[in-house]
């Protein structure tokens, strides 16, 4: 069978990166074709003078709302102010950013060589001349219209004629139960919903926005990562010289000196070293790797003795690697994601609502996960995981 899937690709995130690569690793396991569509965000299109002129304006203007922020930052929750960049880094940041993304791009030519030209717009899909027995949106945030803004219709195949075979597997709208799009688009997605042949998502969030906004149904599926088996990734971690044993590794986005002193406080008393991973940020006194590839985030995991993160898919490798984690919140609003999948497997107990609630409760984290407790819930979801895919690939 010819598949086209459509997922977020080619950007410099690790979660993003592996659940595309599983997906892709699964379909061509049980002897399918299958070709990835490569839309990216439609800022990373080469700008005429015009659009670099609108971007200079709104980049200006977003400069002075956050000067505005941080003048009422006293309101705003301390858990989410993430450190700013120093000087330095600021004039690093465009060659850092090169270097990071030859990684990830070295990644995606090792593992999942099979993708389409660029397609910014339904134009630009509609020259490829695609013909496919399938085509499948997902997984990660593809129905979160915050990400995909001008080019959300194209992830429910807006370019797709009718009859032509699709499905959703795992997709997400975000972690807010919330729709804000207007009343027309909302409109024209409902139909194109219509149209598909079978609908899966990551969590309940996503069930009850399709539910609600709507009017559509949809099954429940696991992440792509867990399509696969921990060998695996072991394999792909394998490759890397990085070494993990003896230290906390610490993933997480939004970091501060609120949590930081406690996840300090935390590897002292266990007697562990602690590293860190994230964009740009050095924190003094802490090993750092921003330039980190695929396979070294996989190794870390892998071999550290315990990891802290705010990350979903990292809590995703956390547990195929049958780790000891905590997970945080990232973002405010933004906690469903996390919450969602952590009751399903029943470890609540790792999620640890803000920097207080660690430092207050980290003994939560002594009694070790029970993960025999959890893959017998992991097996039977993931049994049924697959079998809404299989169904399709007949």
């Amino acid at each position: 069978m010819n598949i086209v899937v459509l997922t977020f690709t080619h950007n410099d995130n690790y979660g993003a990166s592996l659940q595309c690569y599983a997906l892709t690793k699964y379909l061509i396991d049980r002897g399918h074709t299958v070709k990835q569509l490569y839309v990216p965000h439609l800022h990373q299109r080469k700008k005429n003078l015009v659009e670099r002129t609108i971007l200079r304006t709104r980049s200006i203007i977003g400069s002075l709302l956050r000067r505005t922020v941080l003048r009422f930052r006293k309101q705003i929750n301390p858990d989410y102010v993430r450190y700013s960049l120093s000087k330095e880094e600021k004039l690093g940041k465009d060659a850092y950013q090169i270097e990071r993304e030859a990684l990830f791009n070295a990644f995606y030519d090792n593992y999942i060589p099979y993708f389409t030209e660029p397609c910014f717009t339904e134009e630009d899909i509609s020259k490829l001349g695609l013909t496919a027995d399938l085509y499948i949106v997902g997984s990660d945030q593809v129905w979160n219209p915050i990400i995909t803004k001008e080019q959300k219709k194209i992830f429910f195949f807006s370019f797709l004629p009718d009859g032509v075979k699709r499905i959703s597997y795992a997709a997400c709208f975000g972690g807010k139960e919330e729709w804000i799009v207007s009343e027309k688009e909302t409109s024209e997605i409902k139909h194109l919903l219509e149209k598909f042949n079978g609908i899966s998502v990551r969590d309940d969030i996503a069930k009850n926005i399709l539910h609600n906004y709507f009017e559509v149904e949809s099954e429940r599926v696991l992440d792509p990562s867990f399509l696969l088996d921990e060998d695996v990734y072991a394999k792909i971690a394998m490759t890397s010289s990085l070494e993990g044993k003896g230290c906390l590794f610490v993933d997480k986005f939004v970091i501060n000196d609120r949590w930081l002193s406690g996840f300090l406080d935390y590897s002292k008393s266990k007697g562990l070293k602690l590293i860190a991973n994230g964009e740009y940020i050095h924190l003094k006194g802490v090993d750092y790797n921003p330039l980190l590839s695929v396979e070294g985030w996989l190794k870390l995991l892998k071999t550290a003795d315990f990891v802290i993160t705010d990350s979903f898919h990292c809590t995703v490798f956390c547990i195929i690697f049958k780790k000891q984690f905590i997970t945080t919140p990232s973002y405010q609003g933004g906690e469903g994601r996390m919450t969602s999948f952590l009751e399903e497997l029943g470890l609540m107990n790792r999620y640890f609502s803000s920097s207080d609630d660690f430092k207050n409760n980290c003994n939560r984290c002594e009694k070790p996960i029970d993960y025999d407790a959890v893959y017998k819930i992991l097996e039977n979801k993931r049994l049924l995981s697959k079998y809404f895919l299989d169904k399709f690939l007949e």
